[in-house]
């Protein structure tokens, strides 16, 4: 591919046609940026569009997806706050999928213990809490507040430039590989807590009479222990800590 095309004085349509003509014989994912009315039609072809609020007026700005005030602002959007985007996206639909796979999965290997009858492993509230109250707030935080790239690093974003748009070219986060790894550990997780709970608990807790522990000890301790796998995983993942991102473990 060409790596550079200058095209001068072009009409409102002809800027739409040229990134037509970009996505389609390359397949690539384009961005445009403008100001100006006449480049309305061009941000919204692109796959991204980008408006200057400027002395044009508003029309590009509303046309697109972003909007800066500055064009110098673009390095910003692109590699930090695009970065952060892609970045923490990747993470947390992986941990999505491992956290519900590793609470799920439980109440799989308990089937085999019940005849696959229907009984569930899970009292009603944990099924219903899970994601909604417990392990809702530390994912929240970690969705808005990590980084991989901090804010204030200006200076080394201006030195390290080309090295970090690289990066961010290559950021293959969210590939089937990485998914199946966090897979894999939500199921190795998920046995590993049934089991030693199971087994744990049935040798070292009776009672003074000899009994062992009742059915729903077993399901309070499992899910406990999936509270508490889920917040190691997320504190071992998370980049950078802050006052903010502490508020995340609040159960620990």
């Amino acid at each position: 591919y060409l790596r550079s095309v200058i095209c001068c004085r072009s009409s409102p349509g002809l800027k739409a046609v040229v990134v037509k003509f970009i996505q389609k014989n390359t397949k690539l994912i384009t961005l445009a940026i403008g100001d100006g009315g006449n480049d309305v039609g061009m941000i919204q072809r692109a796959d991204i569009g980008i408006g200057i609020f400027g002395q044009e007026g508003t029309q590009a700005s509303n046309a697109s997806d972003f909007s800066i005030t500055q064009f110098r602002r673009l390095n910003r959007l692109l590699l930090v706050h695009g970065r952060w985007n892609a970045y923490r996206t990747s993470v947390l639909v992986n941990y999505f999928f491992y956290k519900n796979l590793l609470f799920t999965l439980v109440q799989f290997w308990f089937s085999f213990y019940n005849e696959f009858s229907g009984q569930t492993y899970w009292e009603q509230f944990f099924i219903l809490g899970f994601n909604a109250i417990f392990t809702a707030l530390c994912t929240g935080f970690y969705a808005f507040y990590d980084v991989d790239i901090h804010p204030y690093d200006g200076p080394l974003q201006e030195k390290y430039l080309p090295k970090i748009y690289r990066q961010s070219l290559k950021l293959n986060l969210l590939t089937y590989k990485r998914f199946l790894c966090w897979y894999a550990g939500g199921i190795i997780h998920s046995a590993a807590i049934f089991f030693l709970t199971i087994y744990s608990l049935k040798l070292t807790f009776q009672d003074q009479e000899g009994y062992e522990p009742d059915f729903w000890f077993y399901s309070f301790t499992s899910f406990t222990a999936c509270l508490l796998v889920c917040f190691i995983v997320l504190f071992i993942i998370t980049e950078r800590f802050s006052v903010a991102t502490l508020i995340m473990y609040p159960h620990v």
